[in-house]
């Protein structure tokens, strides 16, 4: 086979799919005012749809996020306690901190410029953000995890009308015949992410490469505390599970795909980072 036109990931794809639902975030609640006022208008959403994607696509530096900081953290913490490890990454420092009966697990996130210094050292720098996990929660949730492949790395090549893409990407935790995307946050809805494109990515990606996969997993974890009053964080525990299909996930990705590279041939002289055309930098 030639080498694929375009190499994509999840994320990217979900960045195309919000640019795509543009017009069912403009309806949404959320874009409303207790008035019934709408706070965007459509051209609004569309265009700050479309800059995060072009922004995504072309890997613009963007400000570090207390709240995806803190989904990385506790990933890390899990992985460290399913494999019994110390962290892998440079730019993330666990300790076990409190007095036994009300201990948790600190997590302090640097800054990744910092951490990708070779002069590195976490004590000479000040933390960004510093997180503090329930250590009973912590252990509960890695214990559904043992025996998983952490953070592995998957890829695959797809045929599509408009040339082979590469997808690619890392999978938080692989289980048997199950992938698990674990994902945090303060607010939930059940469904929220039914149109994630992680769900048909890597289990396309693994299935290619040879492995039986029969379903995907969202963990979600909604926060409680991580207050000034209660500033441990536990988390409620939620379960989206979808059944894998290769036939169906094949064609599902393929007539995406195909969109997607129309939207990026259309808009290639707003891309600067070649690499979505499997150019090196």
């Amino acid at each position: 086979m030639n080498n694929p036109a375009y190499r994509i990931y999840p994320s990217l794809m979900d960045k195309f799919q919000k640019y795509l639902d543009s017009e069912q975030e403009f309806e949404s609640f959320w874009n409303q005012t207790d008035d019934g006022e709408y706070k965007l208008t459509l051209d609004e959403i569309c265009a700050k749809n479309e800059q995060e994607l072009l922004d995504a696509i072309n890997r613009v530096e963007h400000e570090e996020s207390e709240a995806a900081d803190k989904g990385t953290c506790f990933n890390e913490v899990i992985d460290c306690i399913v494999h019994n490890r110390k962290p892998e990454r440079n730019d993330i420092r666990i300790e076990v901190v409190g007095a036994e009966g009300s201990r948790c697990i600190a997590a302090y996130k640097y800054a990744d410029k910092d951490a990708e210094k070779e002069d590195f050292k976490q004590e000479n720098y000040q933390p960004l953000f510093t997180f503090y996990f329930d250590i009973a929660m912590c252990r509960q949730v890695a214990s559904l995890y043992t025996g998983a492949l952490s953070q592995h790395y998957t890829q695959a090549v797809i045929q599509t009308s408009c040339g082979d893409v590469l997808l690619y990407g890392y999978i938080d935790e692989w289980l048997k015949d199950k992938v698990i995307d674990i994902k945090t946050s303060k607010n939930y809805e059940f469904g929220q992410f039914d149109n994630r494109w992680q769900r048909f990515v890597y289990p396309y990606c693994l299935t290619e490469e040879g492995f039986e996969i029969n379903s995907f997993e969202f963990h979600m974890l909604k926060w409680r505390g991580g207050t000034k009053t209660n500033p441990v964080l536990s988390a409620d525990f939620y379960n989206e599970a979808y059944p894998y299909n290769h036939q169906r996930a094949k064609l599902s990705l393929r007539q995406f795909l195909e969109k997607f590279i129309c939207y990026i041939e259309t808009n290639r002289e707003k891309i600067t980072n070649r690499r979505i055309f499997n150019v090196s930098d």
